[in-house]
């Protein structure tokens, strides 16, 4: 079914009653893309200044045709838009008055909605906006809805029915809020049910949110089950945040690191562990290396250059714990060297280097 996308742009109206809620007068052209019209609407015509869109379905407009000087129109509970001008095939142009309807204005205001502006009621037009709608909703829960959230209903097309699906999939106490964050992201009875089957009855609202916003669907999801890891809901959206693949995960075991699981996968990847780390590591000499050690070579950035020169001032045995606190405690080659002469020449022990650099360290005492 063809539709006519509707974007209105900087809605500061030509029309000298702006503020009584009556008509509001501007531009509209008209581009073909794909086969399809998209009618814009403008109170400049220029074209420039405040954005809008929204969707009509065709079958709406009456008049609509190509032609010069031609009248077609839109109508609904909330008012009428007449648009005059010419029409080609692939294009048109022309000025349009929108004319709010006075008892469609009063029936708002009757249930509270008093602070609505031209901008929301054109809204209402297009959206073919029925005041009946929100005592449905509000039948279903939802009473007294904040303005701004009735603007955000109306945009997304959220209907009584919507709210139902979504109450009989198991969420009867999902907030307006979240129901606008569903319609905003796409999300439907299909794609609740879909993640149920992965994660079963458990999947919260949010996690049915942050799931859809992050792109986490069905086929990620089956393929990080199938690596064999035991996953939760939010270690899912940690490992798509950070990028962690199947691959990854592959690479990982193949390099022989000891246990990968859902707890050290995310500090591997933030910190930029991957195969070419771990086997550089191994080229150090480095043997056994677990993920606890591959996360504090990477934090404390203990490269090729430190760990030849610890080795080279004599510490070629040293564990890495040592190294690590060689490191911390940014002991280099000079302080080595003049500890050796402090032990009268005797290259110290690594628990002793490291007591002698806390001395030097350490603050002297008020005298």
């Amino acid at each position: 079914m063809k539709r006519i996308i509707l974007i209105l742009i900087s809605i500061i109206f030509l029309s000298p009653v702006f503020g009584q809620k009556g008509a509001l007068k501007g531009f509209w052209w008209i581009e073909i893309k794909h086969g399809e019209p998209h009618l814009y609407l403008n109170s400049e015509k220029d074209r420039s200044g405040w954005n809008y869109g929204s969707s009509v379905k065709l079958e709406r407009f009456n008049g609509y045709k190509t032609g010069n000087n031609v009248v077609f129109s839109l109508r609904s509970e909330a008012g009428e838009i007449e648009f005059t001008g010419d029409i080609t095939e692939q294009s048109g142009e022309g000025t349009y008055e929108c004319t709010i309807d006075k008892s469609y204005i009063s029936g708002m205001e009757g249930i509270g909605y008093d602070d609505f502006d031209e901008r929301d009621y054109l809204l209402f037009v297009l959206k073919d906006f029925r005041i009946k709608a929100l005592s449905d909703i509000a039948s279903l829960g939802y009473k007294d809805i904040p303005s701004d959230k009735v603007i955000a209903i109306v945009a997304l097309n959220i209907s009584p029915e919507y709210i139902s699906d979504i109450h009989n999939a198991g969420y009867n106490n999902i907030r307006i809020q979240q129901i606008i964050s569903f319609k905003a992201l796409g999300v439907d009875v299909n794609k609740i049910e879909d993640m149920k089957s992965l994660f079963g009855e458990n999947m919260s609202i949010g996690d049915i949110i942050s799931f859809t916003a992050m792109g986490i669907d069905a086929e990620y999801v089956q393929e990080m089950k199938n690596t064999g890891l035991d996953l939760e809901p939010r270690d899912l959206l940690s490992f798509k945040a950070l990028g962690i693949t199947p691959g990854y995960i592959q690479d990982l075991r193949k390099a022989g690191i000891g246990e990968i699981n859902a707890d050290n996968l995310p500090g591997l990847k933030s910190q930029g562990v991957d195969i070419d780390f771990i086997n550089e590591c191994k080229k150090m000499g480095f043997k056994d290396l677990d993920s606890g050690d591959l996360i504090k070579l990477k934090v404390f950035d203990l490269d090729r250059s430190y760990i030849d020169m610890i080795r080279n001032a004599g510490y070629k045995d040293a564990s890495l714990e040592h190294i690590l606190q060689f490191r911390i405690m940014d002991i280099d080659e000079e302080f080595i060297k003049n500890a050796t002469e402090f032990n009268d020449g005797v290259l110290p022990d690594p628990e002793s280097l490291i007591q002698l650099k806390a001395a030097k360290n350490k603050p002297s005492g008020n005298k």
